[in-house]
């Protein structure tokens, strides 16, 4: 099996498979390696920011929005899975 790269982010995890290749097929080639993105949950018509954007006060958490008048406190984040916040 081909070495995994010591260069990953803390969120990347791997998970060794085996397939089974049903015909030949000229672009795989031996040690080949792959990515998925596995989508563990998904909510419809949501808004999605970057955790670090997501701000807490006292245990509320919430973000800030941008308007005509500047930034205004947008509380009552509904939190998708394991620590998203949407």
């Amino acid at each position: 099996m081909a070495q995994s790269s010591t260069f990953r982010a803390g969120y990347v995890g791997e998970i060794p498979v085996r397939l089974a290749i049903a015909r030949l097929d000229p672009r795989i080639i031996p040690d080949l390696t792959g990515s998925a993105d596995v989508i563990i949950a998904a909510k419809d018509n949501a808004v999605v920011v970057p955790l670090a954007a997501v701000f807490n006060d006292g245990g509320d958490p919430f973000v800030f929005v941008k308007t005509a008048a500047g930034w205004d406190k947008s509380p009552g984040l509904k939190a998708l899975c394991g620590g998203e916040v949407l």
